[in-house]
């Protein structure tokens, strides 16, 4: 997907998450990167655009706009994700930049999910309530507010996850056996030539 036609006129979908400027070195922040990540990647990929208004799709100033990419740095976005997330995925960082010329953040999940993302510990600040929750699933949906956003998984939502996660696999199995049939049938040739 080109970044700059994304940034432009970005609408919030199940694919794309608009998220106001986050703070990575905060514990709100880091819950909802956390959240954010786990869902897309059980949404089988998407992108979480941050900087932006949720409500009208616009870009907001950036609180940090000398530090930016190194608040958003991969490794560190990266290492923040895979601390929580029971599976391991790779996460790539943009920073287009939006009509009014100031960087950006665009966080890139990849598409593959075969088994769902679960949470492998919690966060919990100083208060002692976690804002993220352990074995917890995170996932895009439209059945917590009828509008797309990130939630813990529902029973309403199960269905459409492990689907993906079949037809994943499926795949899988698809490419699995043409590599090998193709294989076997080159070895029949050879000996009929």
């Amino acid at each position: 997907m080109d970044l700059d036609e994304l940034v432009k006129n970005p609408q919030e979908c199940l694919s794309l998450e608009l998220k106001a400027w986050i703070d990575p070195d905060t514990s709100a922040g880091e819950e909802k990167l956390i959240k954010a990540c786990i869902a897309m990647r059980n949404n089988n990929g998407g992108y979480i655009l941050i900087g932006f208004d949720n409500n009208n799709g616009q870009p907001t100033c950036c609180p940090f706009q000398d530090e930016l990419k190194e608040k958003f740095h991969v490794d560190k976005i990266q290492r923040i994700v895979s601390k929580y997330a029971s599976e391991q995925f790779e996460i790539k960082v943009h920073y287009p930049k939006t009509a009014k010329l100031e960087e950006c953040v665009v966080i890139e999940i990849p598409t593959g999910i075969k088994t769902p993302v679960v949470t492998k510990s919690s966060l919990e600040p100083d208060n002692g309530k976690p804002l993220v929750k352990l074995n917890t699933v995170y996932v895009r949906s439209l059945h917590a507010n009828n509008t797309p956003s990130t939630t813990e998984a529902t029973w309403k939502d199960w269905k459409d996850l492990i689907e993906r996660c079949f037809d994943n696999r499926e795949a899988d199995i698809g490419r699995f056996v043409q590599r090998h049939l193709i294989q076997q049938n080159m070895k029949e040739l050879g000996l009929f030539l």
